[in-house]
């Protein structure tokens, strides 16, 4: 059986709790999950500040490789 939902892409609203060269580590806003999404899988906007809320599509796999099953 396939699981589909590592796959593909979900929008979260997040916010950026710190930003590196390669990395931002962020808060899944209304999940309490806190993790790092690698720059070259995560699009993120050019200026990109500590505390900054915003929505971005992260790739069902790195969430499934971290927390289980997406939701």
């Amino acid at each position: 059986m396939s699981d589909n939902c590592a796959d593909t892409d979900k929008t979260y609203a997040v916010i950026v709790k710190l930003v590196k060269p390669k990395a931002v580590l962020v808060k899944i806003k209304g999940t309490g999950i806190q993790t790092w999404l690698p720059k070259s899988k995560v699009t993120f906007p050019e200026t990109l500040n500590r505390g900054d809320v915003l929505e971005v599509a992260i790739p069902g796999w790195i969430i499934k490789n971290e927390y289980g099953e997406p939701f």
